[in-house]
């Protein structure tokens, strides 16, 4: 049994973003659920206290990832906006704070040919702003290439500190490949009802293949 109170019904009648130069509201609007009231799809608009974090959460998440590190997202809702019994305007206040950049990127433990084909995957390079998401990332692509490419054992070390020059950071990427392990043979066992040619022709891989973690988990699906 279920007994509701629901309580008076509210409307959102005005939605603001204050604070913000770097991105214009419509920028900021395209990521956001709550949404004041417009004819006809929300007549009372689109308000949650759910919303309303992830709507802060999203404005905070872009900020950072184009280097903002130190953005603040408050919010505020005001209850009888103007007067008006039940009708409400949510407010979002941007501090944005100074955007970081990457000074320098050293890739140590590969060869010169290996760093050129992973500076061209990765995010975080000289002059483009700096993220703790784009390292992240980074890391994923780099850890990912060395899986894919026979080196299950590849490890990665990042460093990052701030450069001398004010809002720049130094990023290092230790890496350590491991070494080197190729398919010896693909053995096929526990078939009693499936051809064994109509599973092999499913795996990706094949004697002499270097070893990658992308193509067993593919051939295991597939």
């Amino acid at each position: 049994e279920y007994s509701i109170f629901p309580g008076d019904r509210h409307k959102v009648v005005a939605v603001e973003i204050v604070g913000n130069t770097y991105f214009d509201d419509d920028t900021l609007r395209e990521r956001m659920f709550v949404t004041p009231a417009q004819f006809p799809r929300f007549r009372r608009g689109r308000f949650s206290e759910d919303f309303l974090r992830r709507d802060a959460n999203a404005i905070r998440a872009l900020y950072q990832t184009n280097g903002f590190r130190d953005v603040q997202v408050e919010t505020k809702v005001e209850d009888d906006y103007d007067g008006r019994d039940n009708e409400q305007a949510v407010l979002f206040f941007v501090t944005e704070g100074p955007q970081w950049f990457v000074s320098d990127l050293d890739i140590e433990g590969v060869e010169t040919s290996t760093e050129d084909d992973l500076r061209a995957m990765m995010q975080s390079t000289e002059g483009q702003p700096y993220s703790d998401l784009s390292v992240a990332t980074d890391q994923d692509t780099i850890l990912g290439f060395f899986f894919n490419n026979g080196y299950p054992d590849a490890t990665l070390d990042v460093t990052a500190t701030p450069a001398a020059a004010p809002n720049q950071m130094v990023l290092k990427y230790a890496i350590r490949p491991g070494e080197r392990q190729y398919v010896r043979d693909v053995l096929i066992s526990g078939l009693q009802t499936t051809d064994a040619a109509l599973v092999r022709e499913r795996i990706d891989l094949a004697a002499g293949d270097p070893l990658s973690q992308s193509s067993m988990i593919e051939s295991q699906r597939r």
